[in-house]
């Protein structure tokens, strides 16, 4: 029997799972075995909104063969020549504000998730048992973590990857999100990557419960659909080049999380119990 996802007393009838994917058949079956898992565990109503455009691989042939006979949809981001000269933090920022396009907005939550995240699937109710609605919460992110991969075995870290997270209330005087003091290490104790790599003057947080952040997304996330969906609130890049990801462009995740806190008056956090593994060389290939 199917179990229902319960969220702040409530039963989460519907939900979108947003992907944003390229140049990812190596890790991709194991993503949509994930979500097959979703269906067959909840009691839940799924609506798959997935972009993509110029894969050079099998990534949007998977994806068509996964929305037939489901409720989804693939699609391709708008103005996709232009975009497709365009820093890759710039496409990515325009493929997600495709797929907020598309998303139902009567489905409550929306989940979004990267390509090449690995996790348990219960991570996904893990999300909700933290009531996100009666705290006030309109993005829970995951604590995500590193893979590594040695003579093809898969092997995980303790290193929190999102080193940005935790700029909270240090903005300039524009409102923008400014320079994590602790980057390049996490903020988190017991990192024992952070630990042999370097020293950071800042007081560690334990891994425990929930923490506010500025800006975060771990590889995945829910968002509350009505706070995404208003109409201030969308990703995008800025030209910042002491936070550049890209050249010199910041993270779109930053904005996008700056501008869903402001519009809606809610929290950002990160949930240190929703674990998942990104591989930062390149897209893996999991295992089944």
């Amino acid at each position: 029997m199917k179990q229902p996802i319960v969220e702040s007393g409530s039963v989460v009838t519907d939900l979108n799972v947003v992907l944003v994917a390229r140049d990812c058949e190596g890790s991709l079956p194991y993503t949509l075995s994930l979500f097959e898992s979703w269906q067959e565990t909840y009691d839940c109503n799924f609506n798959f909104v997935f972009v993509e455009n110029g894969s050079k691989d099998d990534t949007r042939q998977l994806l068509e063969k996964f929305v037939k006979g489901r409720t989804g949809v693939v699609a391709t981001p708008d103005l996709a020549d232009v975009i497709e000269a365009m820093p890759r933090v710039i496409r990515i920022s325009e493929a997600r504000n495709k797929a907020r396009e598309l998303v139902d907005p009567a489905a409550q939550w929306t989940v979004i998730i990267d390509s090449d995240i690995y996790c348990d699937p219960v991570v996904l109710s893990r999300f909700f048992a933290h009531n996100p609605t009666h705290q006030n919460i309109a993005m829970i992110c995951a604590f995500g973590t590193q893979v590594m991969f040695e003579n093809g075995e898969m092997r995980f870290s303790d290193h929190y990857y999102d080193t940005f997270a935790f700029t909270t209330k240090s903005t300039d005087s524009f409102g923008n999100v400014t320079l994590s003091l602790h980057y390049p290490w996490c903020i988190f104790s017991g990192c024992l990557h952070c630990e042999t790599k370097g020293k950071i003057e800042i007081e560690r947080l334990e891994r425990e419960g929930i923490h506010d952040v500025a800006s975060a997304f771990g590889g995945m996330a829910i968002v509350e659909t009505s706070s995404m969906l208003l109409a201030q609130v969308k990703w995008s890049c800025r030209h910042q080049p002491e936070l550049s990801v890209d050249g010199a462009y910041t993270c779109e995740h930053i904005d996008f999380c700056r501008s869903l806190e402001l519009a809606s008056g809610k929290r950002i956090v990160v949930a240190t119990d929703c674990v998942v593994h990104w591989d930062g060389h390149g897209s893996p290939t999991f295992p089944e």
